[in-house]
């Protein structure tokens, strides 16, 4: 729907490019018609271009969004955890880990294997429950916001998070769930982000 604006534009150049064709019958094919109408390139390069600047300039806008975002976690990151203290982002943020130099408690510091579906299994899950429980995070960075894939961690969230997804999480998930919701609680934000301490 972001290109429905080009749509009569792109129509009008169309119709005007294919009449230039047409009307050159003398030209042995189109590729020649097209290379010996310098207006008609202009106007294809011109569209093109334009054409292209609004995908662009949305990509650009959401990388700074975002990148302004991880260095917001960063910060609150290093001013709220030691650097021997275990840091947990739930989600697909792992340049908070990397940018912060906090560890993971665990191998997935990535949780898409948890949750994706073709992909989870409770075997994986398990080994995240006994790797957070063994060294537990000082901090949970709940990063799913704006993030489709993985289910936020809040419960009124994640409730609306399984009616669009329209399968349910494996049970080992869920006692993944009830294990944070036990042992932390919601104490700031970062953007939309949720931060949750031991």
């Amino acid at each position: 729907h972001y290109y429905l604006s080009w749509l009569a534009t792109g129509t009008v150049l169309a119709g005007w490019a294919a009449g230039g064709f047409l009307q050159k019958k003398d030209e042995p094919d189109l590729v020649s018609r097209f290379e010996r109408n310098p207006h008609l390139r202009r106007w294809v390069a011109a569209y093109l271009l334009a054409a292209s600047a609004v995908p662009l300039a949305r990509f650009t806008l959401e990388l700074a969004r975002r990148d302004h975002l991880r260095e917001q976690a960063v910060a609150y990151v290093k001013s709220q955890a030691a650097l021997e203290d275990y840091v947990l982002v739930w989600g697909n943020e792992p340049f908070v880990h990397v940018l912060s130099h906090r560890r993971s408690p665990t191998r997935f510091f990535e949780q898409y294997p948890l949750y994706q579906p073709g992909y989870e299994r409770a075997a994986l899950i398990e080994v995240f429950l006994r790797e957070i429980q063994a060294k537990p995070p000082k901090l949970i960075i709940d990063a799913s916001a704006g993030n489709t894939i993985a289910p936020p961690l809040d419960a009124q969230l994640r409730r609306r998070w399984m009616d669009r997804r329209g399968q349910p999480v494996l049970p080992e998930l869920e006692q993944v769930f009830q294990h944070f919701a036990n042992r932390y609680e919601r104490i700031d934000a970062i953007g939309p982000w949720s931060v949750y301490r031991y």
